[in-house]
């Protein structure tokens, strides 16, 4: 991301819509939108948010009405199936959308794409203790008991 330039979160309403209500545009890089067609507004705790793909824009092409939400980007980044997004406020800032590329049931040979907003409360309610200091620490603990044991069975092997 560039510091000289903040990357922008929009949230829209799409009355039109009742299947998705809500278009949100993520800047991912200087005047290049991602448009997502969401059913909500935020994923709520234990929930994911299926969402489409309309395409992409540029700032000029985005809606003249108001936002409902305006949100500055801290970080964005892309990691292969994941879109990895932290927002500049105090809640509601941390989420993640996964894009998946599934074959179709009766035409394996064809593919269609499914994207997934989910946040980190979501994420730690599916995976208890994924993002505690305390599940770190043990598990590099015991990986370095693994290793020292290891370490002492071939200096014993070798006398």
């Amino acid at each position: 991301m560039n510091d000289n330039f903040a990357l922008r979160w929009f949230l829209y309403t799409q009355p039109d819509n009742p299947r998705f209500p809500y278009r949100l545009y993520i800047e991912e890089k200087p005047n290049d939108f991602l448009i997502l067609d969401v059913q909500d507004r935020w994923p709520g705790p234990n929930k994911k948010i299926y969402c489409q793909l309309p395409g992409r824009c540029a700032k000029e092409n985005l809606p003249s009405e108001e936002p409902i939400e305006d949100v500055e980007i801290i970080k964005i980044e892309r990691y292969e199936k994941k879109l990895s997004v932290i927002l500049s406020r105090k809640i509601k800032k941390r989420c993640w959308f996964i894009f998946l590329k599934k074959a179709y049931k009766k035409k394996p040979s064809e593919f269609y794409n499914q994207i997934f907003w989910i946040t980190q409360s979501s994420a730690k309610i599916k995976r208890p203790g994924a993002y505690s200091q305390e599940y770190a620490t043990a598990l590099v603990m015991k990986s370095l008991l693994i290793n020292e044991n290891v370490i002492r069975i071939n200096l014993v092997m070798r006398r």
